[in-house]
């Protein structure tokens, strides 16, 4: 992906970022202003600002762990996201425009100040950053009033017109460790559909030998994960970049979570090697990711 400037207000929200645990909470401003956290039900975490208590969000963020891998915006407060900011492992993002609400990005145009001001909407953009930071702390430091709030819709966090169909294959590897002469092991092999600018969430059992030694039967586990395929328009040009942030964990321990941004031309793989541990924290090889679009 082509990269812009790490925005200086999220990583002031990344600075500042509390623990998500696994339920919904929700705290509202003396404003009204609402913000709410917790687990989107695939383990991935989120956040989201209603800044005038409407039950609209303006600000939706995902997360894997600590990582951002989304921020989406809605400046022109019409219901729909028109700014989207997707996010790759390292922390550097790059910023679209989605102005007709469709799903379909569009990279902006000009000078790298021309495309900053195109991304910021100067005064509505920056106001919301602002006040998610400010709501994010003031949650933090205990200043705002729990209040008993439904869990929000967050798939997808803005309504969109209905995008394409899109295939995947994904499967995940187990690779031994450098010093081990153990063969590779699948942990699963999965096929499954998502909407193209809207995404989908993914919950499937697997069955996992983290020991390469061991003879007894494999461990339960689970894979959850957030996929969001969506295209990209750059001036005449169309591209298909998918995000992929998911977690596989085990009942005795196990808790590994991947990430990654990637395109897809012509229907090429995607692949991502990250390490994993066995229950007593020790290195235990990589967990090879594959994604390809069929």
């Amino acid at each position: 992906m082509r990269k812009t400037t790490f925005l200086t207000l999220i990583l002031a929200l990344a600075a500042t970022a509390l623990a998500a645990g696994s339920e919904h909470s929700a705290w509202r401003a003396a404003d009204g202003a609402v913000y709410a956290r917790g687990s989107a039900g695939a383990a991935v975490d989120w956040e989201w600002i209603d800044t005038n208590g409407d039950g609209k969000p303006e600000v939706a963020v995902f997360r894997a762990g600590t990582r951002y891998t989304r921020v989406e915006l809605d400046t022109d407060a019409d219901g729909a996201a028109d700014r989207v900011y997707l996010f790759e492992p390292d922390g550097e993002t790059e910023g679209f425009l989605d102005t007709d609400g469709d799903g379909v990005l569009s990279a902006p145009v000009g000078t790298r100040g021309e495309r900053q001001r195109a991304l910021h909407e100067i005064g509505r953009g920056g106001a919301l950053f602002k006040r998610a930071l400010e709501l994010r702390y003031a949650a933090g430091q205990g200043t705002l009033s729990a209040i008993d709030l439904p869990a929000p819709e967050l798939w997808p966090p803005f309504p969109r017109a209905t995008g394409q169909q899109l295939s995947f294959a994904l499967n995940l590897t187990i690779l031994p460790a450098t010093d081990s002469d153990a063969a590779p092991r699948d942990v699963g092999r999965f096929r499954f559909t998502a909407t193209a600018g809207a995404g989908r969430e993914i919950e499937r059992k697997v069955a996992i030998r983290l020991d390469p030694g061991s003879t007894g039967r494999p461990q339960p586990g689970v894979l959850r994960a957030q996929l969001f395929p969506v295209w990209v328009e750059r001036g005449d040009r169309r591209e298909l970049v998918v995000q992929l942030a998911g977690r596989l964990s085990t009942p005795g321990g196990l808790d590994e979570i991947f990430f990654f941004t990637q395109s897809l031309p012509d229907k090429t793989t995607a692949t991502l090697n990250t390490p994993i541990h066995d229950e007593a924290g020790q290195p235990a090889g990589q967990l090879l990711v594959e994604l390809r679009w069929l």
